[in-house]
């Protein structure tokens, strides 16, 4: 019966639709290490910021997985056709085509012109799933840190387009944590030249290109400081992760973070479903939503048990159909008020058998008389009554004692 009542509960579809499972569950992390600079680049969008004093209000950023070399472009729109020129003429013709491209799902991103604009350069166009960001989670990290950048770089907030490309180069002549070599050096196989080094004379030779045998050390070194970075986050974030078991044809609630009107209501029911899975590519889940196929990563997942249907037990009934008519009458109540307790030897009492062929528990305590409550009295003729009933001076009674 427990087991019944717990499904019951979990299946409730307001619950279903409100709760979050706890622990959370998630996948394990998965990492795909470029070997090259330029083979995957990520895209995103920032903004929109306030305006700015040339009149743009978002950002395009593009960075490069293997070197961690960013660069923006301060743009007043962001349709499918901007970006395109973009990316083209201030990004691809003028450090290199990327074997592939990694966005997330705007339609400016997954649109036919930009779609068409990477067929006719031969490179591959992949997106995030729904409503997960980490799946591109290099260039929406470095947006954080561009914030937090120009935030202390400006004095109004209209300024920011000003200190963009400084910002953007200091960062990029900053020692990266993955690779422990700047961006910048990584990218272009030499030292920057920066403005301390106007104020160090004949500093030239810092400055020249790597010789092949430095770079292919240099690339080494790189390659190392990459796989033991990567090693230490996924056992950063694999450490007491609960993963969503799943298999084809079971049914699950997805979450949905930004609902239309309703997002921003903490009484929301975040949760729709349940919905069936169709395939599975782990991390991401087919799902059929009404007509069509969605892809949703399986940390916005959980699993739906579903209510389980009991045919009606007849047992059930007849038993208390005849204990009914087993009930003595009124009279028989008074006479003999014992009916009402319980049989004390469960060897006797009648079990049903449920449709699974088990057997409903029943308690076998064996039940005695509670005990009386300090204040009652015992007279000498056996009677019981109240001590409050009669005055203190009454002496036909005396206290009961252990």
């Amino acid at each position: 019966m427990r087991v019944d009542v717990k499904n019951y509960v979990d299946s409730c579809p307001a619950c279903c639709s409100r709760n979050d499972p706890s622990p959370k569950v998630k996948a394990k992390l998965v990492q795909n290490q470029p070997k090259f600079v330029l083979e995957r680049v990520a895209m995103d969008i920032l903004g929109p910021l306030t305006v700015s004093t040339r009149g743009n209000k978002y950002v395009l950023v593009i960075s490069d997985y293997y070197s961690k070399f960013v660069d923006a472009f301060p743009l007043s729109s962001i349709d499918a056709k901007t970006i395109s020129n973009v990316f083209v003429n201030e990004f691809a013709l003028k450090y290199g085509i990327p074997n592939i491209v990694h966005t997330d799902q705007g339609t400016n991103f997954d649109s036919e012109i930009f779609r068409g604009v990477c067929s006719s350069l031969g490179i591959q166009k992949t997106r995030t799933s729904p409503y997960h960001p980490q799946s591109d989670g290099l260039v929406e990290r470095f947006n954080r840190t561009l914030v937090n950048m120009i935030s202390k770089s400006i004095n109004s907030y209209e300024e920011w387009e000003d200190h963009l490309s400084a910002v953007v180069f200091a960062y990029n002549t900053t020692k990266h944590s993955s690779t422990q070599i700047s961006p910048f050096e990584l990218m272009f196989k030499r030292f920057p030249k920066l403005p301390i080094d106007v104020a160090i004379p004949n500093n030239q030779i810092k400055n020249a290109d790597w010789p092949h045998k430095k770079i292919q050390h240099v690339l080494k070194e790189t390659d190392a400081n990459l796989r033991k970075s990567q090693a230490s986050q996924e056992l950063q974030y694999n450490k007491k992760l609960k993963e969503l078991k799943v298999n084809c044809g079971d049914q699950v609630y997805v979450h949905y973070p930004h609902l239309p009107d309703l997002s921003r209501n903490k009484l929301a029911r975040l949760w729709r479903g349940p919905y069936e899975v169709t395939k599975i590519t782990w991390p991401i889940l087919h799902i059929n939503i009404g007509k069509k196929t969605t892809q949703i990563h399986v940390n916005r997942c959980k699993i739906y048990d579903p209510r389980k249907s009991y045919p009606k037990n007849n047992g059930i009934q007849n038993l208390i159909s005849e204990k009914e008519r087993e009930k003595p009458s009124s009279e028989e109540e008074r006479e003999n008020p014992v009916w009402l307790e319980l049989q004390s030897n469960s060897k006797n009492f009648e079990y049903n058998i449920l449709p699974d062929g088990t057997q409903p528990r029943r308690s076998t305590r064996i039940r005695r008389p509670v005990e009386k409550f300090p204040g009652y009295v015992e007279y000498l003729d056996n009677t019981e009554r109240d001590v409050t009933s009669r005055p203190d001076s009454d002496s036909d009674y005396s206290p009961l004692l252990d």
